[in-house]
């Protein structure tokens, strides 16, 4: 239980930046000092604290170029933020612009974190984040330059998308922590397919991703592959080279630790009839 709680985002956090977003729009109603601070704030402290709450980066302490990514996915979030305080400054020009705004940021967000992150977010659950996002910031519309109603809708929206990234998070996390009933003759015969699959279509690159053996398998197994990769096979060679070709091919590196990627593509397809000869697939 310990392990679950340290490796989830805290619900507490996601719920105290809420707040938090709540207070510095409702504080500028109170003195004209604090519409500086406000302005300040709020410049960079939503597109960077949301990701380093409510993102599992921990995660991430496997993959080879981990730092990298962590550094991009802050920059692309705080990218985000800033295109959508734009389009909310529309707001006297363009209809329900700040209904635009809630609606766009969660959508690019939601994206970012599934192929960026690889964090297994269901198109149904992106819907349903993008469209309540849209609503919640209708306060801001309802009230007009209210500070309060600003707050409402932010306070709102980071709610929103935040327990949902929280539950993805959780459930995950779950799910790799609980037994697994496998060995590994029965993992290697599903995870070889896999991967095969995979090589053949290394090539094709859906945008900062090129889909390693967990895309080709069946969505009710990878739950259970993922968990016993993550209890039987951590530190297995193999395994996380190929965690590292297709990290590798997926952000257009030159190589995978001290093999080019032609090379550890090469080496993997000879691992491959090894360890089907081993298990005897």
């Amino acid at each position: 239980m310990k392990l679950l709680v340290a490796r989830m985002p805290r619900l507490r956090f996601i719920i105290a930046s809420a707040l938090l977003y709540f207070m510095l729009c409702w504080s500028i109603n109170w003195w004209k000092e604090e519409k500086i601070l406000f302005a300040f704030l709020m410049m960079f402290l939503p597109g960077l604290t949301f990701p380093l709450i409510t993102c599992d980066y921990k995660r991430l302490a496997t993959y080879k170029y981990s730092g990298f990514i962590k550094v991009l996915h802050l920059a692309c979030s705080a990218g985000i933020y800033h295109g959508c305080v734009w389009i909310f400054s529309g707001e006297h020009s363009v209809f329900y612009a700040n209904v635009l705004s809630g609606s766009v940021g969660s959508l690019l967000f939601m994206l970012l974190t599934k192929y960026l992150l690889r964090v297994r977010l269901t198109w149904i659950q992106i819907l349903y984040a993008v469209v309540l996002s849209g609503l919640v910031m209708i306060n801001a519309t309802m009230y007009g330059t209210s500070a309060i109603g600003l707050g409402v809708g932010v306070m709102l929206w980071t709610l929103v998308n935040g327990v949902l990234l929280y539950y993805c998070h959780n459930t995950t996390v779950e799910k790799r922590l609980a037994p697994v009933n496998m060995d590994r003759q029965q993992f290697f015969r599903i995870y070889l397919k896999a991967l095969k699959v995979a090589l053949e279509n290394d090539h094709i690159d859906h945008g900062y991703l090129v889909k390693g053996p967990d895309w080709y398998m069946e969505e009710g197994i990878v739950a259970d592959m993922d968990a016993f990769m993550e209890q039987e096979l951590a530190d297995d060679d193999f395994v996380n080279l190929v965690e590292y070709y297709f990290d590798a091919m997926s952000h257009n590196l030159p190589d995978v630790g001290r093999l080019s990627v032609e090379d550890a593509r090469v080496y993997i397809i000879e691992e491959m009839t090894r360890i089907k000869a081993e298990y005897r697939l």
